[in-house]
């Protein structure tokens, strides 16, 4: 589980940062067993900036490095262009990537943007995560996936594109976050989607979203018993932002990532 932890965190961004104009803060917290969840973010121009945030199938070591993988393969693969060309592009050759690579019950679930400072869009393919929501003035667009897990799905990918401006901001999260389970009353609960989306409706901060969303699952998780709600504060490292593995009870990865365009000049 160290060797797995080492990997997936040498994947990682800095927990919080700048590209292409785009803003981001995140939090990955390991489970009991280390799984394979991933995200970065690279500049592309001074106003656009491609980002991932995934989840692998399984965990341990195996996970690791598949997550490895595939973030290394989209560091190499996006550019700058038109983004639903780029991403589709992309897409296509990270599912011959895996199809070739991965065991017949391995896969990716992944969604892939790139968003525009200048033009004001977010240009994205959502291949079987769905769990994301982007805060708007006065509006909540939660998510829906456009294709199939990476190396389930076949192309052609189907990239959708919408506003995205100052003000605005994305959140994506994992399903450690969506399917953390606890026991209030004895009876079993699951901290749910929804209990997310309205956490990020009420949002005024966006940088803060990320320690408020593990804050919130940790007291959840606390109701089960277990050692969920005890561990390092989140945001205590450079990388990922967590514990290591063996502080922590949550069922499985804990991530969330939040990415907006600031106000004013770069």
């Amino acid at each position: 589980m160290e060797a797995a932890l080492g990997i997936q965190v040498a994947s990682l961004p800095p927990v919080s940062g700048r590209a292409g104009g785009l803003e981001y803060s995140y939090r990955i917290i390991p489970a009991r067993d280390v799984a394979g969840d991933l995200f970065d973010m690279v500049r592309l121009t001074d106003d656009t900036a491609a980002f991932w945030f995934g989840d692998v199938s399984g965990k341990g070591v195996v996970a690791a490095l598949l997550g490895a993988m595939t973030h290394a393969f989209l560091a190499a693969a996006v550019q700058a262009g038109p983004p639903e060309a780029m991403l589709s592009q992309a897409l296509t050759r990270l599912g011959t990537f895996l199809e070739t690579r991965c065991a017949g019950d391995k896969f990716v679930s992944l969604f892939c943007g790139i968003a525009d400072r200048k033009s004001g869009q977010l240009t994205y393919v959502d291949a079987g995560h769905g769990y994301w929501a982007i805060k708007s003035a006065g509006t909540c667009r939660v998510g829906e996936s456009t294709d199939p897990p990476m190396r389930v799905a076949e192309p052609p990918f189907h990239p959708v594109t919408v506003p995205f401006g100052p003000g605005d901001r994305l959140v994506l999260v994992s399903d450690g976050v969506v399917e953390q389970s606890a026991l209030p009353g004895g009876k079993e609960e699951i901290f749910g989607f929804e209990r997310l989306v309205a956490m990020v409706a009420d949002s005024t901060d966006a940088g803060a979203i990320p320690d408020q969303v593990v804050t919130a699952v940790r007291k959840f998780s606390a109701m089960m018993g277990g050692n969920g709600g005890t561990g390092s504060a989140a945001g205590t490292g450079t990388k990922g932002g967590g514990p290591p593995a063996g502080g922590v009870g949550f069922d499985d990865d804990l991530s969330v990532a939040c990415l907006w365009f600031p106000d004013g000049t770069p």
